[in-house]
């Protein structure tokens, strides 16, 4: 089975949604807002607005849930992850990037398919900045860069077996592959 992690960035198209819908063999991980455009077996996310701007959507998912803690998300069937700075301690904590240079759900996200023992993982929307003068394929996050000073929050999963699947992308920890080597 193969592990695909949907970030938002703009190097993802439609086209990438129906191939990634109709190959069988995966685990989705969606990344705040993605679960919109693919059905997901789980949900990250760290910002609380969020889960502030989807609740109804979110409630409503049949999928692993996690975001850091969250009065708003108690009684429900929502996973709470502690974010450490500790890539290796594992959950009910989860290395979301160093706290001192903020926590990414996309980082977080990967940080729990390796907690969890996924293997062979894919990311998608990755892109570590503008693709194509664009920072998000949604236009439904802030148009702010804040993906270039998450570069560095990649480097303790050097070496993992993850694999990114935006060519263009600005994140250079991991081995680069294109989605149509990866289902065909």
């Amino acid at each position: 089975m193969k592990t695909f992690i949907i970030g938002g960035g703009n190097s993802i198209t439609d086209e990438t949604y129906r191939a990634l819908e109709a190959y069988d063999d995966k685990f989705v991980f969606c990344v705040n807002t993605t679960f919109k455009y693919i059905e997901p077996d789980a949900l990250v996310w760290i910002d609380s607005d969020v889960y502030v701007k989807e609740k109804e959507h979110i409630d409503k998912l049949d999928c692993l849930k996690y975001t850091r803690y969250n009065p708003i998300c108690e009684n429900k069937d929502i996973q709470f992850i502690t974010p450490t700075d500790d890539v290796e301690e594992g959950l009910p904590k989860a290395y979301c990037g160093l706290r001192n240079r903020g926590w990414f759900s996309g980082v977080c996200a990967i940080s729990l398919a390796l907690s969890l023992g996924h293997e062979d993982i894919y990311l998608l929307g990755f892109d570590g900045g503008e693709i194509n003068g664009k920072l998000h394929h949604h236009n439904e996050s802030r148009n702010k860069d804040v993906f270039s000073i998450t570069l560095k929050q990649y480097e303790p999963f050097r070496g993992k077996p993850i694999t990114n699947l935006s060519p263009d992308s600005q994140i250079t920890v991991f081995k680069k592959d294109e989605l149509k080597n990866v289902l065909y």
